[in-house]
C-alpha cells in the first residue's frame, strides 16, 4: 500500500501547521493533525520542538492506517517533515521524499488549514493563489495587516520567526 505525507500552513505567518496523511490506494478518511502555533512562538520556535511534534503525528497517523514496514510511505520534502522522515526511515519504513507532491495528502493538508484560517476570521477570501513568490508575498502581508488591526490576534501569529526579530537574522545559520 502507498500512503501520502504533507503539511500545510508552514509559510503562513498565522496558526501553526497542518499534517495530513492518506491512503493512495483507495479512498479512506484522511488523518489530519495539528502542530499549534505555540510551537512557531518562543520558547518552543527556539527549541524546534515542531519537528517532533511532526513525528508524533506522523507516528499517529501511521497508527490509524496500521501502516506496516512494507507499506510505501510518500513523503512532501517540507522542512517541518524532515525530523519524521529521518526517524521513520531509522525504524525500518519506506520512506520516498518528492517536493511538491500533488498527492491526496496534499488537498486535505491545504483544505483544514484553509478551515482553520476560516475559524478564526482571517480574510480568506482575498488570498492569492500560492503559485509564485509575488503572491506568497501578498498572502503574507494579507494576513499580517489582519493580525495586527487587531491586538487580540497576536496570539495567532508565528512570532518567533526571525521576522518578529530582526536582531536573529544576522545569526540565521546560528539559529
Amino acid at each position: 500500500m502507498k500512503y501520502s505525507v504533507d503539511d500545510a500552513g508552514w509559510g503562513h505567518v498565522l496558526l501553526g501547521c497542518i499534517i495530513a496523511m492518506a491512503c493512495e490506494d483507495f479512498d479512506a478518511p484522511p488523518f489530519v493533525g495539528e502542530i499549534g502555533v505555540e510551537y512557531f512562538q518562543d520558547p518552543l520556535f527556539l527549541r524546534k520542538e515542531y519537528l517532533e511534534k511532526a513525528y508524533e503525528i506522523v507516528k499517529a497517523g501511521i497508527d490509524y492506517y496500521r501502516i506496516g514496514k512494507g507499506d510505501m510511505i510518500i513523503c512532501c520534502s517540507g522542512y517541518v517533515l524532515s525530523f519524521a522522515v529521518e526517524k521513520l526511515r531509522e525504524e525500518g519504513y519506506s520512506v520516498v521524499v518528492e517536493s511538491h507532491a500533488e498527492r491526496k495528502a496534499h488537498k486535505f493538508a491545504e483544505e483544514a488549514f484553509m478551515k482553520k484560517l476560516k475559524e478564526i476570521g482571517a480574510p480568506v477570501d482575498k488570498l492569492l493563489p500560492d503559485d509564485s513568490n509575488r503572491n506568497r508575498a501578498k498572502n503574507f502581508y494579507t494576513l499580517l495587516n489582519w493580525a495586527r488591526a487587531d491586538k487580540s490576534r497576536e496570539k495567532f501569529l508565528k512570532t518567533g520567526w526571525s521576522f518578529f526579530h530582526p536582531e536573529r537574522k544576522k545569526f540565521k545559520d546560528f539559529w
